[in-house]
C-alpha cells in the first residue's frame, strides 16, 4: 500500500444534484467536494476513521437488537 505524500483528486461514481462527488486526498485530511463548486467538506484521517467505526459499531448493535425482537416473538 502506497503512502499519501501529495495531494490525490479523485471523481467517485457518486452522483449528488447532478454532480459527480470528488474527493481530495492529502496526508492529513480528506475533502469532499461536489464537481465544479467551491463548497468544500474536510476531515481528518481519525476522524472519518472513528465515524467508520461508530457507524459499524451502531449496525452489528441494530442486528443484534432485530435478532432478539424476532426471538421474542
Amino acid at each position: 500500500m502506497q503512502k499519501i505524500t501529495r495531494c490525490l483528486v479523485r471523481e467517485t461514481a457518486v452522483i449528488d444534484r447532478g454532480r459527480p462527488l470528488l474527493i481530495e486526498l492529502h496526508p492529513g485530511y480528506v475533502i469532499f467536494r461536489l464537481k465544479r463548486t467551491r463548497q468544500r467538506y474536510a476531515i481528518d484521517w481519525e476522524a472519518l476513521y472513528r465515524f467508520a467505526q461508530r457507524r459499524e459499531a451502531e449496525r452489528v448493535l441494530a442486528e443484534r437488537y432485530a435478532k432478539r425482537k424476532t426471538r421474542r416473538h
